[in-house]
């Protein structure tokens, strides 16, 4: 599985999609110190604390990191299966199932961990500015702290459920639009529900087993789709 994973790295150029997720990270950075200027002239309370303002970041960082998992899936995966290039694929002596899912771990491994690393160095950098000059009227606990940590975690198996399941609907359809669009709806649809985590972590814990539940079932559907696909 490694050197299928090297030999992937190496057919495809992933500099795009890591600037992809730089600029998804100082957008989110930027919506986050607007959001904490708001929250000293708003009355709504999930304007008032680190917690709701953090929330609400991650929750948007989430989504345009999903979605980009959703554009990766159409590159590695929907493209990859589609007429001479499928062709090219299957002529290699590997089980297809195994490429698949080396394609599939590639991208849910950079969604996942660009996500942590992208939600962990805003909430860090925008706290430290916080110490030197404080814009939100609110206190800085330990356990904030902890769930900032718990909440990017769960947020990330998420990005990566939300846009592996993308991938499955879009590979139903042989469609790249259909799959960056199921990012979107899957994100639209749960975006109400997770911005209650400010609140309890209860709907942010459920979304992620309903992820990474899902996303495996669509994976492994997949999987045997392309094991059995003529071309």
């Amino acid at each position: 599985m490694n050197k299928l994973i090297k030999l992937e790295l190496k057919r495809t150029n992933i500099r795009t999609y890591l600037l992809a997720g730089i600029a998804i990270t100082v957008c989110s950075l930027g919506m986050l110190y607007m959001f904490a200027v708001i929250s000293r002239f708003e009355t709504d309370n999930d304007f008032l604390s680190y917690a709701g303002i953090l929330s609400i970041t991650g929750l948007l960082n989430m989504i345009g990191f999903s979605v980009l998992g959703a554009v990766m899936y159409s590159r590695f995966v929907i493209s990859e299966y589609a007429g001479k290039q499928a062709v090219i694929l299957f002529s290699y002596p590997v089980d297809r199932k195994k490429i698949f899912y080396a394609k599939v771990t590639i991208v849910m491994l950079f969604v996942i961990a660009g996500f942590l690393i992208s939600n962990l160095l805003i909430s860090v950098f925008f706290l430290l500015t916080e110490f030197m000059f404080q814009i939100v009227n609110d206190t800085l606990t330990i356990r904030l702290i902890g769930n900032i940590i718990i909440e990017t975690i769960l947020m990330g198996l998420i990005a990566g459920g939300f846009s592996t399941i993308a991938m499955g609907i879009g590979f139903s359809r042989k469609s790249i639009p259909v799959t960056i669009v199921s990012a979107v709806i899957l994100c639209a649809v749960f975006s109400n529900i997770l911005s209650l985590s400010s609140i309890t972590l209860l709907p942010t814990i459920l979304a992620t087993l309903f992820a990474v539940t899902i996303s495996g079932a669509f994976a492994s559907i997949t999987a045997k789709k392309v094991a059995i696909m003529e071309v």
